[in-house]
């Protein structure tokens, strides 16, 4: 048996880390202890079924009281013989994670992950993530875009010890959801995005492009809108409101159901690590209209619609795409799967990670 100890900030309905990581291995691999350490308050947990082998402990955000959770925790494991590795996902929980393990040695089975492209970062998560990279024992970099992109020197001074190893989607979980609903009948081509309606993810140049789309083109956002409400401000003052549908934040679950009854997906984000959203998308057969960013241009291959950032270009295709009748969009769609499964497999993923938690 071995322990696996995540540390994260938090959890939510998307997140990566938690999902694909842990609720993954939780199923995954029984024979695993999974400790779950979450450096912040206690919050509800996504609507999922926590199985048994996962432990969850709330440590805040005082280092006194996440470097006693951390202590306290492999004190336990050793007490029972049982090896363990930890593994960071966030800059701001790594971050203090590390500077709680000072001193102790635990560090030398650290493994943090760079879930994003470190040009993208703002000046504090760089000097964060710059930090976790040089103290962790390894690092991994979720796509070969965000290992291309992190620092030279970083990657000078770790070596072999940094290393892109590319996530992947979790199709079991996609095939328990999907084939069990039947898609719901709409009247419009709907083409759909899940992604926080933040300023990377520029869903301001979507609502451009839509007011430029046919009638019968309908867009739907999934993701929680921030405060003042500008995507939907914005949508009302070009009178494309009621051809968006925003969903706010779901449960995981849910946003499988909304990808399976969509015909499209969209993304037009500015900055990613690895683009899941966009994996499973094209995993539940939709084809692919993204940004013009080396993250989408990594997962896409030959089996997406790139376009730079031209509102005519964008709603050109859309339009095309609509006027596609289902026949050909359903063929398009099992191609676009197949290329997931051959490529992106979260099974292989874990198997490439179980060789790096032995070596630690």
């Amino acid at each position: 048996m071995r322990a696996l100890i995540t540390i994260l900030d938090n959890t939510t309905e998307t997140s990566m880390p938690f999902n694909e990581f842990v609720l993954y291995r939780a199923n995954h691999y029984p024979d695993e202890k999974q400790i779950l350490i979450i450096c912040g308050p206690k919050g509800d947990l996504p609507k999922v079924e926590i199985p048994e082998n996962l432990i969850i402990q709330y440590a805040g955000r005082k280092l006194g009281n996440i470097r006693k959770t951390i202590k306290c925790t492999i004190t336990d494991l050793k007490r029972q013989n049982i090896p363990y590795v930890i593994h960071m996902h966030q800059v701001q929980s790594g971050f203090l994670a590390e500077m709680a393990m000072l001193g102790t040695g635990f560090r030398k089975k650290a493994l943090f992950t760079v879930h994003s492209t470190f040009s993208g970062y703002k000046f504090h998560n760089k000097f964060l993530s710059f930090t976790n990279t040089l103290l962790a024992q390894r690092t991994t970099c979720v796509s070969n875009t965000s290992y291309q992109d992190y620092p030279k020197l970083i990657k000078r001074i770790k070596g072999s010890h940094i290393q892109a190893l590319q996530n992947g989607v979790d199709t079991e979980r996609i095939d328990s959801i999907i084939t069990v609903s039947n898609p719901v009948p709409h009247d419009y081509i709907n083409f759909i995005y899940v992604a926080r309606l933040i300023p990377l993810k520029n869903h301001k140049f979507l609502v451009d492009v839509l007011k430029k789309c046919d009638e019968r083109v309908h867009f739907i956002f999934v993701g929680a809108e921030d405060a003042e409400k500008a995507i939907r401000k914005k949508a009302e003052e070009l009178g494309v409101v009621d051809h968006i549908t925003f969903t706010g934040l779901i449960p995981r679950n849910k946003v499988f159901q909304q990808l399976q009854n969509a015909d499209y997906y969209i993304s037009s984000s500015t900055l990613e690590g690895l683009p899941v959203s966009v994996l499973e998308a094209m995993y539940c057969g939709l084809p692919c209209v993204l940004s013009n960013i080396p993250q989408h241009r990594e997962v896409a291959g030959d089996e997406a619609i790139i376009l730079p950032y031209d509102v005519e270009k964008w709603a050109t295709e859309i339009n095309r795409l609509a006027s596609i009748n289902p026949t050909e969009r359903l063929s398009m769609g099992k191609r676009i799967k197949d290329y997931v499964i051959k490529n992106f497999s979260l099974e292989s993923m874990h198997e490439k990670y179980d060789a790096i938690y032995e070596k630690l």
